[in-house]
Protein backbone atom coordinates (compact mmCIF):
# COMPACT_ATOMS: atom_id res chain seq x y z
CA UNK A 1 0.00 0.00 0.00
CA UNK A 2 2.12 3.25 -0.92
CA UNK A 3 -1.26 5.48 -0.67
CA UNK A 4 -3.12 6.58 2.89
CA UNK A 5 -6.80 6.24 3.72
CA UNK A 6 -7.45 8.86 1.66
CA UNK A 7 -6.15 7.64 -1.60
CA UNK A 8 -3.25 10.46 -1.65
CA UNK A 9 -0.22 8.70 -2.72
CA UNK A 10 2.48 8.44 -0.21
CA UNK A 11 5.76 9.10 -1.94
CA UNK A 12 8.19 8.00 1.19
CA UNK A 13 6.40 5.35 0.95
CA UNK A 14 7.03 4.06 -1.90
CA UNK A 15 10.97 4.48 -1.94
CA UNK A 16 11.13 2.60 1.46
CA UNK A 17 9.45 -0.31 -0.73
CA UNK A 18 11.77 0.38 -3.68
CA UNK A 19 14.90 0.13 -1.11
CA UNK A 20 13.82 -3.01 0.76
CA UNK A 21 13.57 -4.57 -2.17
CA UNK A 22 17.24 -3.75 -3.77
CA UNK A 23 18.15 -4.79 0.39
CA UNK A 24 16.50 -8.45 -0.43
CA UNK A 25 17.73 -8.57 -3.83
CA UNK A 26 21.66 -7.82 -2.62
CA UNK A 27 21.19 -10.16 0.06
CA UNK A 28 20.53 -13.01 -2.25
CA UNK A 29 24.03 -11.98 -3.61
CA UNK A 30 22.77 -10.03 -7.26
CA UNK A 31 24.89 -6.57 -6.21
CA UNK A 32 24.51 -5.39 -9.44
CA UNK A 33 20.42 -5.64 -9.23
CA UNK A 34 18.73 -2.10 -10.24
CA UNK A 35 15.12 -1.76 -8.98
CA UNK A 36 13.57 1.62 -10.49
CA UNK A 37 10.05 3.35 -10.68
CA UNK A 38 9.28 2.52 -14.11
CA UNK A 39 6.09 4.53 -13.75
CA UNK A 40 3.17 5.53 -11.96
CA UNK A 41 -0.84 5.91 -13.21
CA UNK A 42 -3.60 7.39 -11.15
CA UNK A 43 -6.93 5.32 -11.27
CA UNK A 44 -10.39 6.12 -9.88
CA UNK A 45 -9.66 3.88 -7.25
CA UNK A 46 -5.75 4.15 -6.59
CA UNK A 47 -2.97 3.76 -8.18
CA UNK A 48 -1.01 1.58 -10.53
CA UNK A 49 2.93 1.55 -9.73
CA UNK A 50 5.02 -0.71 -12.36
CA UNK A 51 8.68 -1.13 -11.02
CA UNK A 52 11.42 -2.40 -13.26
CA UNK A 53 14.16 -4.94 -11.97
CA UNK A 54 17.08 -5.92 -13.86
CA UNK A 55 18.69 -8.54 -11.60
CA UNK A 56 22.13 -8.55 -13.53
CA UNK A 57 24.26 -11.63 -12.56
CA UNK A 58 24.61 -13.24 -9.14
CA UNK A 59 27.27 -13.51 -7.30
CA UNK A 60 28.71 -16.60 -5.90
CA UNK A 61 31.41 -17.00 -3.27
CA UNK A 62 33.50 -20.55 -4.12
CA UNK A 63 36.57 -19.55 -2.33
CA UNK A 64 37.96 -18.11 1.06
CA UNK A 65 41.51 -18.17 1.82
CA UNK A 66 43.44 -16.45 4.65
CA UNK A 67 46.75 -14.79 4.07
CA UNK A 68 49.19 -16.95 5.77
CA UNK A 69 50.10 -14.70 8.40
CA UNK A 70 46.92 -15.04 9.92
CA UNK A 71 47.50 -17.38 12.95
CA UNK A 72 43.41 -18.06 13.73
CA UNK A 73 39.68 -17.82 13.29
CA UNK A 74 38.90 -18.11 16.54
CA UNK A 75 36.67 -20.79 16.74
CA UNK A 76 34.10 -19.20 13.78
CA UNK A 77 32.54 -21.07 11.18
CA UNK A 78 32.93 -20.13 7.90
CA UNK A 79 29.98 -20.64 5.85
CA UNK A 80 29.77 -23.51 3.53
CA UNK A 81 31.11 -22.85 -0.17
CA UNK A 82 29.59 -22.24 -2.42
CA UNK A 83 27.93 -19.17 -1.03
CA UNK A 84 26.46 -15.83 -1.30
CA UNK A 85 27.95 -12.83 -0.86
CA UNK A 86 25.72 -11.50 2.25
CA UNK A 87 26.78 -14.61 4.21
CA UNK A 88 30.54 -14.05 3.45
CA UNK A 89 30.11 -10.39 4.79
CA UNK A 90 28.16 -11.83 7.78
CA UNK A 91 30.64 -14.65 8.66
CA UNK A 92 33.11 -11.49 8.58
CA UNK A 93 31.22 -8.96 11.11
CA UNK A 94 30.74 -12.18 13.17
CA UNK A 95 34.83 -12.68 12.82
CA UNK A 96 35.45 -9.25 13.81
CA UNK A 97 33.45 -9.50 16.61
CA UNK A 98 35.03 -12.59 18.03
CA UNK A 99 38.87 -10.78 17.74
CA UNK A 100 37.02 -8.28 19.93
CA UNK A 101 35.32 -10.51 22.48
CA UNK A 102 38.57 -12.10 22.87
CA UNK A 103 40.41 -8.89 23.75
CA UNK A 104 41.55 -7.74 20.38
CA UNK A 105 39.84 -4.01 20.46
CA UNK A 106 41.37 -2.78 17.39
CA UNK A 107 41.53 -5.74 15.62
CA UNK A 108 41.52 -5.22 12.00
CA UNK A 109 40.01 -7.41 9.18
CA UNK A 110 39.97 -6.61 5.23
CA UNK A 111 38.64 -8.99 2.64
CA UNK A 112 39.64 -8.63 -1.34
CA UNK A 113 37.68 -10.56 -3.66
CA UNK A 114 38.63 -11.13 -7.01
CA UNK A 115 36.93 -12.88 -9.88
CA UNK A 116 37.62 -16.82 -10.92
CA UNK A 117 35.66 -16.81 -14.15
CA UNK A 118 31.98 -15.55 -14.77
CA UNK A 119 29.30 -17.70 -16.65
CA UNK A 120 25.93 -15.30 -18.91
CA UNK A 121 24.48 -15.59 -15.35
CA UNK A 122 27.07 -16.01 -12.27
CA UNK A 123 30.28 -14.45 -11.19
CA UNK A 124 32.22 -16.64 -9.07
CA UNK A 125 34.59 -15.26 -6.57
CA UNK A 126 37.61 -15.94 -4.58
CA UNK A 127 37.99 -13.79 -1.03
CA UNK A 128 41.07 -13.31 0.52
CA UNK A 129 40.64 -12.03 4.06
CA UNK A 130 43.72 -10.59 6.18
CA UNK A 131 43.60 -9.81 9.83
CA UNK A 132 45.59 -7.83 12.14
CA UNK A 133 44.85 -8.75 15.57
CA UNK A 134 46.76 -5.67 16.99
CA UNK A 135 47.32 -5.67 21.03
CA UNK A 136 45.36 -8.22 23.24
CA UNK A 137 43.96 -6.56 25.80
CA UNK A 138 42.96 -8.48 29.75
CA UNK A 139 41.33 -7.45 32.71
CA UNK A 140 43.49 -6.37 35.31
CA UNK A 141 42.81 -5.30 38.76
CA UNK A 142 39.10 -5.54 39.81
CA UNK A 143 38.47 -3.05 42.58
CA UNK A 144 35.72 -1.53 44.54
CA UNK A 145 35.60 2.22 45.85
CA UNK A 146 33.81 1.49 49.22
CA UNK A 147 33.53 -1.47 51.46
CA UNK A 148 36.72 -3.78 51.43
CA UNK A 149 34.78 -6.98 52.47
CA UNK A 150 32.24 -6.09 50.12
CA UNK A 151 34.91 -6.24 47.37
CA UNK A 152 36.80 -9.28 48.31
CA UNK A 153 33.63 -11.40 48.54
CA UNK A 154 32.16 -10.18 45.12
CA UNK A 155 35.89 -11.36 43.72
CA UNK A 156 35.55 -14.70 45.47
CA UNK A 157 32.49 -15.44 44.22
CA UNK A 158 29.90 -13.34 41.16
CA UNK A 159 33.37 -11.73 39.39
CA UNK A 160 36.13 -14.62 40.39
CA UNK A 161 35.57 -15.71 36.44
CA UNK A 162 36.33 -11.96 35.06
CA UNK A 163 39.69 -10.80 36.47
CA UNK A 164 42.20 -11.39 34.01
CA UNK A 165 39.82 -12.59 31.46
CA UNK A 166 40.05 -11.04 28.10
CA UNK A 167 38.86 -7.27 28.26
CA UNK A 168 35.39 -7.34 25.17
CA UNK A 169 33.17 -4.75 25.05
CA UNK A 170 30.33 -6.25 27.00
CA UNK A 171 32.73 -6.57 30.29
CA UNK A 172 31.35 -3.73 31.99
CA UNK A 173 27.68 -4.64 31.25
CA UNK A 174 28.55 -8.34 32.29
CA UNK A 175 29.77 -6.93 35.84
CA UNK A 176 26.34 -4.06 36.16
CA UNK A 177 24.39 -7.32 35.28
CA UNK A 178 25.39 -8.98 38.05
CA UNK A 179 25.57 -6.50 40.37
CA UNK A 180 21.67 -4.84 39.61
CA UNK A 181 20.26 -8.49 40.09
CA UNK A 182 21.43 -9.51 43.91
CA UNK A 183 18.93 -5.97 44.28
CA UNK A 184 21.45 -5.41 47.10
CA UNK A 185 23.26 -2.34 45.38
CA UNK A 186 22.19 0.98 43.83
CA UNK A 187 24.03 3.29 42.21
CA UNK A 188 26.19 0.97 40.42
CA UNK A 189 29.10 2.39 38.09
CA UNK A 190 31.78 1.39 36.50
CA UNK A 191 35.06 2.95 34.90
CA UNK A 192 37.54 1.69 33.11
CA UNK A 193 41.55 2.57 33.90
CA UNK A 194 44.23 1.27 30.79
CA UNK A 195 47.79 0.34 31.53
CA UNK A 196 50.68 0.85 29.75
CA UNK A 197 51.80 -2.38 31.12
CA UNK A 198 50.87 -5.40 29.98
CA UNK A 199 48.10 -4.27 28.02
CA UNK A 200 45.58 -4.89 30.93
CA UNK A 201 42.34 -2.44 31.49
CA UNK A 202 41.69 -2.20 35.54
CA UNK A 203 37.92 -1.80 36.28
CA UNK A 204 36.72 0.91 39.29
CA UNK A 205 33.24 -0.13 40.31
CA UNK A 206 31.39 2.61 42.56
CA UNK A 207 28.10 1.30 44.41
CA UNK A 208 26.08 2.34 47.08
CA UNK A 209 24.84 -0.50 49.48
CA UNK A 210 20.70 -0.59 50.41
CA UNK A 211 19.73 0.21 53.98
CA UNK A 212 19.59 -3.32 55.85
CA UNK A 213 16.47 -4.67 57.37
CA UNK A 214 16.01 -5.11 61.17
CA UNK A 215 12.62 -7.31 60.83
CA UNK A 216 10.60 -8.89 58.38
CA UNK A 217 7.07 -10.53 58.70
CA UNK A 218 5.02 -12.63 55.84
CA UNK A 219 3.59 -15.49 54.62
CA UNK A 220 3.23 -17.16 51.36
CA UNK A 221 2.55 -20.04 49.05
CA UNK A 222 4.64 -22.35 46.68
CA UNK A 223 4.61 -25.69 45.26
CA UNK A 224 8.54 -26.82 45.06
CA UNK A 225 7.91 -29.71 47.67
CA UNK A 226 4.32 -29.83 47.57
CA UNK A 227 1.71 -27.43 47.73
CA UNK A 228 1.88 -25.49 51.12
CA UNK A 229 1.34 -22.53 52.65
CA UNK A 230 4.17 -20.69 54.95
CA UNK A 231 4.52 -18.09 57.07
CA UNK A 232 7.74 -16.59 59.32
CA UNK A 233 9.78 -13.76 60.89
CA UNK A 234 13.43 -12.14 60.98
CA UNK A 235 15.29 -10.52 63.06
CA UNK A 236 18.41 -9.11 61.43
CA UNK A 237 21.78 -8.40 63.00
CA UNK A 238 20.19 -9.57 66.25
CA UNK A 239 23.40 -11.10 67.63
CA UNK A 240 25.61 -9.06 65.36
CA UNK A 241 26.82 -7.85 62.43
CA UNK A 242 25.60 -10.90 59.81
CA UNK A 243 23.99 -13.21 62.04
CA UNK A 244 20.03 -13.48 61.72
CA UNK A 245 17.26 -15.04 63.56
CA UNK A 246 14.50 -16.98 61.70
CA UNK A 247 11.06 -18.05 62.58
CA UNK A 248 9.23 -20.30 60.30
CA UNK A 249 6.18 -22.11 60.45
CA UNK A 250 4.59 -24.34 57.18
CA UNK A 251 1.21 -25.55 57.28
CA UNK A 252 0.96 -27.77 54.04
CA UNK A 253 -1.86 -30.37 52.10
CA UNK A 254 0.47 -32.31 49.49
CA UNK A 255 -2.49 -33.66 47.36
CA UNK A 256 -0.72 -36.93 46.81
CA UNK A 257 -2.58 -38.46 43.93
CA UNK A 258 -5.40 -35.91 42.26
CA UNK A 259 -8.57 -37.55 41.13
CA UNK A 260 -11.09 -35.51 38.79
CA UNK A 261 -14.22 -36.92 40.81
CA UNK A 262 -12.90 -36.04 44.25
CA UNK A 263 -10.47 -33.90 46.53
CA UNK A 264 -9.20 -35.85 48.79
CA UNK A 265 -9.51 -39.83 48.41
CA UNK A 266 -9.27 -42.16 51.81
CA UNK A 267 -5.75 -43.50 50.54
CA UNK A 268 -4.25 -40.35 48.55
CA UNK A 269 -2.87 -37.86 50.09
CA UNK A 270 0.20 -36.71 52.46
CA UNK A 271 -0.56 -33.76 55.00
CA UNK A 272 2.39 -31.90 57.30
CA UNK A 273 0.62 -31.20 60.16
CA UNK A 274 2.93 -28.40 61.33
CA UNK A 275 6.37 -27.54 60.26
CA UNK A 276 8.38 -25.30 62.75
CA UNK A 277 11.62 -23.86 61.88
CA UNK A 278 14.52 -21.80 63.85
CA UNK A 279 17.03 -20.81 62.16
CA UNK A 280 20.32 -19.19 62.50
CA UNK A 281 21.65 -17.39 59.80
CA UNK A 282 24.98 -16.50 59.32
CA UNK A 283 25.37 -13.62 56.35
CA UNK A 284 28.85 -13.34 54.65
CA UNK A 285 28.29 -10.18 53.37
CA UNK A 286 25.17 -9.87 51.13
CA UNK A 287 24.95 -13.75 50.76
CA UNK A 288 23.26 -15.74 53.70
CA UNK A 289 25.57 -18.97 53.28
CA UNK A 290 25.94 -20.34 56.54
CA UNK A 291 22.82 -21.83 58.32
CA UNK A 292 22.35 -23.30 61.57
CA UNK A 293 18.57 -24.74 62.15
CA UNK A 294 16.40 -26.22 64.70
CA UNK A 295 13.18 -28.14 63.13
CA UNK A 296 10.83 -29.83 63.97
CA UNK A 297 8.10 -31.19 61.44
CA UNK A 298 4.72 -33.27 62.56
CA UNK A 299 4.27 -35.60 59.31
CA UNK A 300 1.45 -38.03 58.75
CA UNK A 301 0.95 -39.88 55.61
CA UNK A 302 -1.97 -41.71 53.90
CA UNK A 303 -0.93 -43.71 51.10
CA UNK A 304 -2.53 -46.68 49.27
CA UNK A 305 -0.57 -49.18 50.81
CA UNK A 306 0.65 -47.88 54.15
CA UNK A 307 -0.32 -45.43 56.59
CA UNK A 308 2.14 -43.71 59.34
CA UNK A 309 2.48 -40.79 61.08
CA UNK A 310 5.75 -39.06 62.41
CA UNK A 311 7.36 -35.75 64.60
CA UNK A 312 11.05 -35.38 63.68
CA UNK A 313 13.12 -33.27 65.38
CA UNK A 314 16.19 -31.70 63.34
CA UNK A 315 19.87 -30.26 63.44
CA UNK A 316 20.71 -28.92 60.18
CA UNK A 317 23.89 -26.69 58.66
CA UNK A 318 23.71 -25.08 55.21
CA UNK A 319 26.46 -23.71 53.46
CA UNK A 320 26.34 -21.78 50.20
CA UNK A 321 28.94 -22.51 48.72
CA UNK A 322 27.65 -20.40 45.20
CA UNK A 323 24.79 -18.74 44.56
CA UNK A 324 24.03 -21.87 43.18
CA UNK A 325 25.64 -24.62 45.21
CA UNK A 326 24.35 -25.80 48.69
CA UNK A 327 25.81 -28.41 51.11
CA UNK A 328 23.66 -29.54 53.77
CA UNK A 329 24.29 -31.82 56.50
CA UNK A 330 22.19 -32.72 60.01
CA UNK A 331 21.02 -34.96 62.44
CA UNK A 332 17.22 -35.92 62.57
CA UNK A 333 15.35 -37.79 65.65
CA UNK A 334 12.51 -39.37 64.80
CA UNK A 335 9.49 -40.85 66.47
CA UNK A 336 7.17 -42.96 64.32
CA UNK A 337 4.06 -44.76 64.57
CA UNK A 338 3.20 -46.86 62.06
CA UNK A 339 -0.87 -47.67 62.02
CA UNK A 340 -1.72 -49.45 58.85
CA UNK A 341 1.21 -51.59 57.36
CA UNK A 342 2.11 -55.05 55.19
CA UNK A 343 2.17 -58.26 57.32
CA UNK A 344 5.22 -59.00 55.70
CA UNK A 345 6.49 -55.81 57.69
CA UNK A 346 4.78 -56.38 60.95
CA UNK A 347 8.22 -56.01 62.42
CA UNK A 348 7.64 -52.04 61.56
CA UNK A 349 5.66 -51.62 64.22
CA UNK A 350 8.11 -52.32 66.89
CA UNK A 351 10.61 -49.57 65.75
CA UNK A 352 9.66 -46.50 66.70
CA UNK A 353 12.67 -44.45 66.83
CA UNK A 354 14.82 -43.58 63.88
CA UNK A 355 18.08 -41.34 64.50
CA UNK A 356 19.80 -40.41 60.88
CA UNK A 357 22.18 -38.44 59.95
CA UNK A 358 21.82 -36.72 56.51
CA UNK A 359 23.75 -35.03 54.14
CA UNK A 360 23.07 -33.55 50.41
CA UNK A 361 24.61 -31.49 47.71
CA UNK A 362 22.01 -28.97 45.52
CA UNK A 363 23.59 -27.52 42.15
CA UNK A 364 20.62 -25.22 40.48
CA UNK A 365 21.65 -23.32 37.42
CA UNK A 366 18.33 -22.91 36.29
CA UNK A 367 17.16 -19.82 34.70
CA UNK A 368 14.36 -19.27 36.42
CA UNK A 369 12.89 -21.64 40.20
CA UNK A 370 9.78 -21.32 39.55
CA UNK A 371 8.99 -21.48 35.48
CA UNK A 372 12.98 -22.57 34.47
CA UNK A 373 13.45 -23.19 30.08
CA UNK A 374 17.23 -23.29 30.66
CA UNK A 375 19.81 -24.73 33.14
CA UNK A 376 19.43 -27.89 35.15
CA UNK A 377 19.17 -28.76 38.57
CA UNK A 378 20.86 -31.83 40.34
CA UNK A 379 20.56 -33.00 43.64
CA UNK A 380 22.62 -35.93 45.41
CA UNK A 381 21.54 -37.10 49.00
CA UNK A 382 22.70 -39.58 51.59
CA UNK A 383 21.01 -40.55 54.88
CA UNK A 384 22.67 -43.37 57.45
CA UNK A 385 20.70 -44.78 60.49
CA UNK A 386 22.54 -46.16 63.15
CA UNK A 387 21.59 -47.79 66.46
CA UNK A 388 24.80 -45.58 68.14
CA UNK A 389 23.03 -42.20 66.48
CA UNK A 390 19.56 -43.67 69.01
CA UNK A 391 18.02 -45.01 66.33
CA UNK A 392 16.76 -49.26 66.76
CA UNK A 393 17.76 -50.08 63.58
CA UNK A 394 20.70 -49.26 61.10
CA UNK A 395 20.41 -48.53 56.91
CA UNK A 396 21.76 -46.23 54.60
CA UNK A 397 19.68 -44.40 51.73
CA UNK A 398 21.14 -42.71 48.94
CA UNK A 399 19.17 -40.72 46.07
CA UNK A 400 20.81 -38.78 43.25
CA UNK A 401 17.99 -36.95 41.21
CA UNK A 402 17.95 -34.37 38.62
CA UNK A 403 16.55 -32.14 35.71
CA UNK A 404 17.86 -30.76 32.23
CA UNK A 405 16.03 -27.86 30.50
CA UNK A 406 17.04 -27.38 26.67
CA UNK A 407 15.61 -24.66 25.10
CA UNK A 408 15.58 -25.75 20.93
CA UNK A 409 13.80 -22.94 19.95
CA UNK A 410 11.62 -19.96 20.96
CA UNK A 411 9.00 -21.73 21.72
CA UNK A 412 10.45 -25.70 21.88
CA UNK A 413 11.73 -26.82 25.22
CA UNK A 414 13.09 -30.33 25.83
CA UNK A 415 13.23 -30.99 29.84
CA UNK A 416 15.08 -34.54 30.43
CA UNK A 417 14.99 -36.07 34.53
CA UNK A 418 16.96 -38.36 35.80
CA UNK A 419 16.83 -40.46 39.43
CA UNK A 420 18.32 -43.51 41.21
CA UNK A 421 18.20 -44.48 44.84
CA UNK A 422 19.49 -47.41 46.97
CA UNK A 423 18.65 -48.31 50.77
CA UNK A 424 19.43 -51.20 52.42
CA UNK A 425 19.33 -52.20 55.94
CA UNK A 426 22.35 -53.36 57.88
CA UNK A 427 20.17 -55.97 60.70
CA UNK A 428 17.84 -58.39 59.38
CA UNK A 429 15.17 -57.94 61.69
CA UNK A 430 15.09 -54.60 60.54
CA UNK A 431 13.40 -53.35 57.37
CA UNK A 432 14.44 -49.69 55.64
CA UNK A 433 11.05 -47.74 57.21
CA UNK A 434 8.70 -47.70 54.78
CA UNK A 435 8.25 -44.33 54.55
CA UNK A 436 12.05 -43.88 53.44
CA UNK A 437 11.38 -46.98 51.23
CA UNK A 438 11.12 -45.68 46.79
CA UNK A 439 7.85 -45.51 45.12
CA UNK A 440 6.95 -44.85 41.37
CA UNK A 441 4.32 -43.85 39.49
CA UNK A 442 2.07 -40.62 39.24
CA UNK A 443 2.28 -36.95 37.93
CA UNK A 444 6.25 -36.92 39.15
CA UNK A 445 7.47 -39.94 37.85
CA UNK A 446 5.83 -42.26 35.73
CA UNK A 447 3.03 -40.89 34.00
CA UNK A 448 0.07 -43.48 32.77
CA UNK A 449 0.17 -45.20 36.23
CA UNK A 450 -1.55 -44.53 39.67
CA UNK A 451 0.28 -42.97 42.28
CA UNK A 452 2.96 -45.53 44.50
CA UNK A 453 1.43 -48.39 41.84
CA UNK A 454 5.23 -48.94 40.18
CA UNK A 455 6.43 -50.87 43.14
CA UNK A 456 7.06 -54.56 44.69
CA UNK A 457 3.96 -55.94 46.41
CA UNK A 458 3.42 -58.23 49.35
CA UNK A 459 0.81 -61.48 49.64
CA UNK A 460 -1.73 -59.57 49.80
CA UNK A 461 -1.60 -57.67 46.56
CA UNK A 462 -0.45 -54.46 48.67
CA UNK A 463 2.63 -51.93 47.12
CA UNK A 464 5.32 -52.15 50.06
CA UNK A 465 8.03 -50.06 48.05
CA UNK A 466 11.71 -51.15 47.32
CA UNK A 467 15.31 -50.69 48.00
CA UNK A 468 16.39 -49.89 44.48
CA UNK A 469 14.72 -47.38 42.18
CA UNK A 470 16.03 -45.88 38.73
CA UNK A 471 13.55 -43.44 36.49
CA UNK A 472 13.89 -41.64 33.66
CA UNK A 473 11.82 -39.14 31.63
CA UNK A 474 11.69 -36.86 28.81
CA UNK A 475 9.65 -34.05 27.64
CA UNK A 476 8.67 -31.96 24.94
CA UNK A 477 6.84 -28.94 25.88
CA UNK A 478 5.71 -26.65 22.93
CA UNK A 479 4.07 -22.72 23.68
CA UNK A 480 0.85 -21.93 22.34
CA UNK A 481 0.99 -18.78 24.15
CA UNK A 482 2.64 -16.75 26.62
CA UNK A 483 1.31 -18.85 29.38
CA UNK A 484 -0.49 -21.73 27.55
CA UNK A 485 1.20 -24.79 26.70
CA UNK A 486 1.12 -28.45 25.45
CA UNK A 487 3.86 -31.14 26.08
CA UNK A 488 4.55 -34.88 24.85
CA UNK A 489 6.48 -37.26 27.60
CA UNK A 490 7.82 -40.14 27.75
CA UNK A 491 8.33 -41.61 31.08
CA UNK A 492 9.58 -44.88 32.53
CA UNK A 493 11.45 -46.71 35.65
CA UNK A 494 11.34 -49.42 38.14
CA UNK A 495 11.64 -50.15 41.35
CA UNK A 496 13.08 -53.50 43.44
CA UNK A 497 13.00 -55.49 46.45
CA UNK A 498 17.05 -54.39 46.33
CA UNK A 499 19.75 -54.34 43.94
CA UNK A 500 20.31 -57.41 42.85
CA UNK A 501 16.66 -57.64 42.03
CA UNK A 502 16.97 -55.42 39.11
CA UNK A 503 15.71 -56.75 35.89
CA UNK A 504 15.00 -54.78 32.87
CA UNK A 505 11.47 -56.82 32.66
CA UNK A 506 11.00 -55.27 35.61
CA UNK A 507 10.60 -51.74 34.07
CA UNK A 508 7.60 -49.67 33.11
CA UNK A 509 7.08 -47.07 30.81
CA UNK A 510 4.56 -44.92 29.85
CA UNK A 511 3.81 -41.58 27.15
CA UNK A 512 1.56 -39.46 27.04
CA UNK A 513 0.15 -35.72 26.22
CA UNK A 514 -0.68 -32.58 28.90
CA UNK A 515 -1.54 -29.50 28.91
CA UNK A 516 0.29 -26.49 31.15
CA UNK A 517 -0.67 -23.28 32.44
CA UNK A 518 1.74 -20.82 34.04
CA UNK A 519 1.52 -18.89 37.18
CA UNK A 520 3.40 -16.66 39.65
CA UNK A 521 3.71 -19.91 41.71
CA UNK A 522 4.69 -22.23 39.44
CA UNK A 523 2.93 -24.53 36.28
CA UNK A 524 -0.89 -25.91 36.71
CA UNK A 525 -0.27 -29.52 34.40
CA UNK A 526 -3.15 -31.71 33.64
CA UNK A 527 -1.48 -35.24 31.51
CA UNK A 528 -3.13 -37.96 30.26
CA UNK A 529 -0.84 -40.73 30.28
CA UNK A 530 -0.67 -44.27 28.89
CA UNK A 531 0.79 -47.47 29.42
CA UNK A 532 3.48 -48.51 26.84
CA UNK A 533 3.22 -52.24 28.55
CA UNK A 534 0.02 -52.46 29.97
CA UNK A 535 -0.82 -55.89 31.61
CA UNK A 536 -3.74 -58.23 32.72
CA UNK A 537 -6.03 -55.74 34.80
CA UNK A 538 -4.48 -52.86 34.24
CA UNK A 539 -6.44 -49.73 33.62
CA UNK A 540 -4.57 -48.20 30.02
CA UNK A 541 -4.74 -45.16 30.81
CA UNK A 542 -4.57 -42.56 33.41
CA UNK A 543 -5.34 -38.47 34.12
CA UNK A 544 -3.17 -36.62 36.56
CA UNK A 545 -3.22 -32.96 37.89
CA UNK A 546 -0.39 -31.54 39.44
CA UNK A 547 0.27 -27.55 41.06
CA UNK A 548 3.76 -27.00 40.54
CA UNK A 549 6.71 -29.10 39.06
CA UNK A 550 8.61 -30.77 41.49
CA UNK A 551 12.39 -32.07 41.11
Amino acid sequence: MFSDENGVLINEWLKEDINSLKKVYREASFLDAEVQLEKKIEKHDGYEVVIRINEGKKYIVDEIDFLPSVSGALGVKKPSLPAGVYEVESYLLELKEAFKNSGFLEADISADRYILYETEKEVHLRYIIGIKEGTKHKVGDVFFMGSKRIRNHLLDTLLSDIKNSPFAPDTRLKIYTRLSALDYFSDINIKTFEQSKNNAIDLGVSLTERAPRRFTLGFGYATEEGARVFGGAGFYDLFGEGIDLIFYGKVASWIHHFKPEVLFDEKNYELSVFEGRMELHKKVFFHRNLVGGLITDYRYINRPSFEVRYLDLSFVNRAEISPSAYLTGGYTFRRREPIEYSLEYAEEARFTIVGFLTSSFLLDRRDNKVLPEKGFILEIRADLALQELASEGDYVKFLIRGKEYIPLNGFINLRITNRIGYAKSFLTEFKVPIEERFFLGGSNSIRGFEEDSVSPKDASNKYIGGNFMINYGVELSIKAGQRLSFALFFDGGGVFEDAEAFDTAGLREGAGFGVRWSTPIGEIAGDMGFKLDRRAGEKINVFHFSVGRFL
